[in-house]
């Protein structure tokens, strides 16, 4: 890749590194200040600026691959499969680690954007039952949207996955 002539380009060379910020930092407003490198700090060649970091690197990825399936009993078999923001390059596992402290979603059936139910699961499946539908909507759902996101300890609630069912 190159750039025109004359153009400011920025060279990272692997000398990039986090901020370094404790989980108490987190959400306060923080003044900072970056300059070329050799100038001195207050030069012409710095500037001054305030950032509030959320952790939002920290958030978990919506899961993905969302499905339902009703069984003979009407139940409804709703399932996923994780994603992970920690060591999930490698083609050679059957799945990607968890980068979580323990694996927790939480589940919601809406309908018309209104939440019908929450449930929770410890693994990528779990069961919306014929009772819970009776309950729901007073008989086998036909239509419904499911919306799981993946929990962490650090963060909370992560990124949602959506998808629409027609049961």
């Amino acid at each position: 890749m190159g750039a025109p002539a004359g153009a400011r380009v920025v060279v990272l060379d692997g000398g990039m590194t986090q901020n370094g910020l404790s989980r108490s930092e987190l959400g306060l407003p923080l003044n900072w200040q970056a300059g070329k490198a050799g100038a001195g700090v207050g030069s012409a060649d710095y500037t001054s600026y305030q950032k509030t970091f959320t952790g939002k690197g920290e958030r978990p990825l919506s899961p993905v691959h969302l499905s339902a399936t009703r069984a003979l009993d009407d139940s409804i078999a709703i399932s996923w499969i994780r994603r992970t923001r920690t060591g999930g390059d490698s083609w050679e596992g059957a799945e990607v680690p968890l980068g979580e402290a323990l694996e927790s979603y939480m589940v919601e059936i809406r309908q018309g954007g209104v939440l019908k139910r929450s449930l929770s699961a410890s693994s990528g499946s779990v069961s919306y039952t014929a009772a819970m539908q009776l309950e729901d909507f007073g008989g086998p759902a036909s239509s419904f949207d499911v919306w799981v996101c993946q929990l962490s300890e650090v963060y909370g609630r992560g990124v949602p996955a959506v998808a629409h069912f027609e049961a």
